[in-house]
Parts: C-alpha cells; structure tokens; sequence
C-alpha cells in the first residue's frame, strides 16, 4: 500500500509538472501523461508498476537534465552576445576566441550559436559592427577607413562591400543621409 500511495505521488507529480510520454518513449513538457488508471492498467503487477515508474522517473530526471543544459546554454549566449557588444571593435574577435574565453568547443559553440540567435557567429558579429558603424556615420563626419577601423575591419574596402550588402547603401551615401534626417 505505501509503494501504491508512492507510485500515485510520483505520478502525479511528473502531471503536475506537465510532462507527458512522446513518441520515442522519453518525457517533453506540456501535454498529459495517460491517466493513473491507464497507467496502473497497462502496469498490472506491482513488479510491472515499478519497473513503469522507475522508467518514468529516469526520463522526468533526464528531462530535467536536458532543461538544466538548455538553460545553462541560454545564459552563456546571454554572456556570449554581451561580450560581442562590448567588444565587436576587436578586429581579433573570432568564434575560436570566443571558445577559449568561455571554455567551450568551437563546434559546439558555432552549433549552439546558430541555434539561439538564428545566425551564424560571422554574421551576428557583422550585423553588430554594422549597427556600430551606422551609428558612428550617422553621429559625425568621419573618414570611411575611420569607422571601418572602429568597428573592426582592417580593410576599409572591404567594409565599404559589407555595408552595402548590410543596408543597400554605400558608406558615403548613407553618412549624408544619416545626418540630413537628424
């Protein structure tokens, strides 16, 4: 009778949690586990029960697990993108930088990259220096190898090809469009 109140709290728990039985026979979140009867049914012996619950244990732990992983993932993208917004001037700034500074991976890293921000490590960064540069141009007047240097690009030629395939615009012409709108 104790191992039966047990098996029900446990099971009800893993419902509380709003886990549920997928396909592949692991545990996802938010949808409903079979009913405890349904569950007790296709389990008819107390050893058949126990070893279901074990089961169900294992794969709410590893859901856990796997939860605990994801977040930890978020956070140091979170860390990983504040760094690349204090520091995108770096012309030194690379994905194997990055996987050295944060002790990760560098395939990984390119991997878990893509997955949260839906770009790749190159074009994240090159997006920020742009944003950068249309802020610098848009600011004051300065030199086109001036803000391609500090934005970091060491080639102000190829800096003037990457902002126009950023924003349609060459660097001259969007500097006196910047500042005619203010």
């Amino acid at each position: 009778a104790e191992g039966m109140a047990l098996a029900n709290c446990l099971y009800r728990a893993l419902a509380d949690y709003g886990f549920e039985l997928n396909q592949r026979g692991g545990l996802s979140a938010n949808a409903a586990l079979p009913s405890w009867s349904e569950f007790r049914a296709e389990h008819d012996s107390p050893g058949e029960l126990r070893i279901g619950l074990a089961a169900l244990a294992g794969r709410f732990l590893d859901g856990l697990r796997q939860e605990k992983r994801n977040l930890g993932a978020k956070q140091m993208m979170s860390e990983i993108k504040e760094y690349i917004r204090k520091y995108y001037y770096d012309s030194e700034l690379t994905l194997g930088v990055l996987s050295k500074h944060y002790y990760i991976n560098r395939s990984y890293l390119s991997e878990l990259f893509r997955q949260e921000t839906g770009e790749t490590f190159k074009q994240y960064l090159t997006r920020i220096r742009i944003e950068k540069a249309k802020e610098l141009l848009a600011e004051k007047e300065m030199k086109i190898a001036d803000v391609a240097y500090l934005v970091g690009f060491n080639d102000p030629l190829y800096f003037s090809s990457v902002f126009r395939k950023q924003t349609g615009l060459a660097v001259k012409d969007f500097g006196s469009a910047g500042r005619d709108e203010s």
